[in-house]
């Protein structure tokens, strides 16, 4: 009888631990793809941003493409510069983001280089 005690005590511990490094997987699966999104800006100022070059970055998510820009922002105090950010965006949406192109941005307020569409 108490092989059978133990037996089921490490099956029991085995099942556990499977169950524990699934869990962990899933967790890190999606911490690193929500991570391939958008940079989440708390405390950021909108303003406007001019698409100056594309690039796919070779990620995807829900087979949705992370694209690379190339951006001239606009600052609403009236600075202009250039930086870049990355972005998963769908493949229907894909055409309204070209070169030339106007969008929203949220800009950083403790870092003008760091940016993400709005």
């Amino acid at each position: 009888m108490a092989l059978f005690d133990s037996i089921d005590a490490v099956v029991l511990l085995v099942i556990a631990c499977v169950g524990l490094i699934v869990i962990g997987t899933v967790v890190l699966f999606v911490v690193v793809f929500r991570s391939a999104q958008n940079p989440k800006i708390e405390n950021g100022v909108l303003g406007q941003a001019t698409i100056l070059k594309i690039w796919e970055t070779g990620l995807t998510v829900n087979d949705r493409p992370q694209i690379g820009f190339l951006l001239n922002i606009q600052h609403p105090d009236g600075a202009s510069y250039e930086t870049e950010t990355k972005a998963v965006i769908p493949i229907i949406h894909l055409p309204q983001f070209q070169p030339g192109a106007t969008v929203a941005v949220k800009i950083d307020a403790n870092d003008r280089q760091r940016v993400a569409l709005a």
